[in-house]
């Protein structure tokens, strides 16, 4: 590719150089002949505007019609103007006719240089009164051009004192160059407009399809429909016309000798040659290792199911293929096993941050039973080993998954039940909870923790413990958020306490709170960094505030959500 790129590239700008030198020389050829063709137009055009100046300023005749008095004498210095312009049509054969007009005295003579029909001379006629009438200094400035009919004609005025003189200057008559226009047969000549409209040839240049336009400085241009044309044009300003040169144009084979056509058809050859080498190449090795790098990209994303396809002859990317296949299968393997040890780590880690919580609560239920037995209260000893009994069934069924909202709270009923048994203990438990979140999942022992911490800590002898947990539905930023907030009106929590609850650390054991630390953990491995604790103190008291995403739950509803509590008797309230 390195060698026979450049070579094709070459040959090939050789060829299109070559291809533009013959039309450059042809183009140059086309001037030449415009030149030569421009010539006896421009000379004739000169010698009959010298003429009618001569006539105008110089002439007896003309002098004396110009001041003509009757009618009569008008008549007869016109007829002696229109006998010499006779002579001037036969010098030269463009001139298609000559005018001589009397507006004073209303006289009109004229003489043609060749066979019009009536027709045509009375359109003419007309055409030249009408514009004489319109505007009678414009058109006598130079020389100007309108169309007739159906042809176009160039025409010349002159006048002194409402006498006019005027020529018509029949374009299709123009003489031509007395030699061959080109050596290919098809080339011709003919005039346009300042903008480009065909005045002569006009039904040729249609059915060719030639597109007339400015050529912007270049020496030609190519336009045509089927057959296409090298136009060649040259402006002059004497007559404010386009002189165009259409040339056939004969397309790169015709203008190559057979060595020319031999070393372009063979760099065509060996283009199509290297094409064909490069799809093979594509289709036997690029494709398989653009498979290969798209497999490896889409395991680089997670998709360890991606595979490498055996459909290639080519043996050394079969064995690739294969080993490849293996490989990931045996990393899928290790990752599945790896997996299910984390996931064994984790649930034993869970297991263990659960039972932690276990010995905190039986050793103060112990206690508590130990000094109702002291005070011989036998029945509340049964109370609150029934209750006891309820509560650990609950913790010991669920020891290994989430619970619902309800479940939860009930054993929450359970542990304030088991304290109002236990003590002289004033507490009651207020509970406002959404309908629609009584199914919702949580860990088993979050909310009992805290209410456990609050009848700990937060009980004083001199007044009654209020606690109030409040579970609500709510929305932020667009995303369904569960809220729990659990509220008691004890002390609160110290600010060196809070500073350490609120940290951005991860929860470990401590000897202090144990239960609070417990819960963060079990929380932060359940629900990684999408579950936010907010520790602070309020007016009267502690407040925990647990904000956990629950995606699906809907928002439209307004349902009474208060829930019965306990009270400090233990009945339901």
């Amino acid at each position: 590719m390195i060698f026979v790129i450049p070579l094709i590239l070459f040959l090939s700008i050789y060829n299109f150089y070559m291809m533009s030198v013959l039309n450059g020389r042809t183009a140059q050829t086309g001037q030449d002949t415009i030149r030569v063709y421009q010539k006896p137009m421009g000379k004739d055009m000169h010698d009959i505007e010298s003429l009618m100046v001569n006539m105008v300023a110089n002439d007896a005749a003309f002098q004396q019609w110009v001041y003509s008095t009757t009618d009569l004498n008008a008549y007869m210095d016109s007829q002696t103007i229109i006998n010499k312009m006779k002579n001037w049509v036969g010098s030269s054969a463009p001139i298609a006719s000559f005018y001589a007009y009397d507006v004073n005295h209303d006289i009109f003579w004229e003489t043609y240089g060749g066979s019009y029909s009536y027709t045509n001379k009375m359109e003419i006629k007309s055409f030249l009164k009408q514009i004489i009438r319109d505007d009678q200094k414009s058109v006598v400035k130079k020389w100007f051009i309108d169309k007739i009919g159906t042809k176009y004609y160039l025409f010349r005025v002159m006048h002194r004192n409402g006498a006019y003189i005027m020529c018509v200057f029949d374009l299709d008559k123009v003489e031509k160059p007395q030699f061959n226009l080109d050596i290919n047969h098809g080339a011709f000549l003919f005039y346009a407009a300042e903008d480009y409209t065909p005045l002569t040839s006009v039904q040729e240049v249609r059915q060719k399809g030639i597109s007339l336009r400015n050529a912007n400085g270049k020496p030609y241009y190519i336009t045509g429909d089927d057959q296409k044309f090298i136009i060649v044009q040259s402006y002059d300003a004497y007559s404010r016309l386009n002189l165009m040169y259409a040339i056939p144009y004969r397309g790169l084979f015709m203008t190559f000798d057979k060595t020319m056509v031999f070393f372009f058809s063979g760099s065509i050859l060996i283009f199509c040659l290297l094409g064909i080498s490069f799809r093979v190449l594509k289709k036997w090795y690029l494709n398989p290792l653009k498979a290969l790098v798209d497999t490896m990209e889409t395991v680089k994303k997670g998709n360890m199911e991606a595979k490498m396809s055996y459909g290639n002859n080519v043996l050394e990317f079969q064995k690739l293929s294969e080993t490849f296949n293996d490989m990931l299968q045996q990393i899928k393997m290790l990752k599945i096993s790896t997996y299910e040890y984390q996931i064994e780590t984790q649930q034993a880690k869970l297991q263990y941050l659960q039972i932690q919580i276990r010995p905190h609560f039986f050793l103060n239920c112990l206690k508590n039973i130990y000094g109702l037995a002291q005070e011989q209260k036998y029945k509340q000893i049964q109370d609150m080993i029934l209750a006891l009994s309820n509560y650990l069934r609950y913790i010991l069924k669920n020891n290994m998954s989430l619970v619902t909202v309800s479940t939860e709270l009930q054993s929450v009923r359970n542990y304030i039940l088991l304290q109002q048994l236990s003590a002289d203990l004033q507490v009651s438990c207020d509970i406002e909870l959404d309908p629609r979140l009584k199914e919702f999942r949580i860990p088993p022992l979050s909310i009992q923790t805290f209410v456990e911490n609050s009848v700990k800590h937060a009980s004083v002898s001199y007044k009654k413990l209020m606690i109030s947990i409040k579970i609500a539905l709510l929305k932020s930023e667009g995303e369904n958020l569960v809220n729990i907030t659990i509220l008691d009106n004890g002390q609160g929590f110290p600010d060196d306490m809070l500073q350490d609850l609120n940290g951005t650390t991860e929860a470990v054991y401590c000897e202090d709170h144990i239960g609070i630390q417990n819960v963060k953990h079990r929380f932060s491995l359940i629900y990684h960094d999408t579950c936010t604790f907010s520790f602070s103190n309020v007016t009267g008291g502690a407040c925990i505030e647990i904000f956990i995403p629950a995606a699906g739950i809907p928002l439209d509803e307004n349902p009474d959500n208060r829930e019965g509590g306990l009270d400090n008797d233990g009945t339901d309230r």
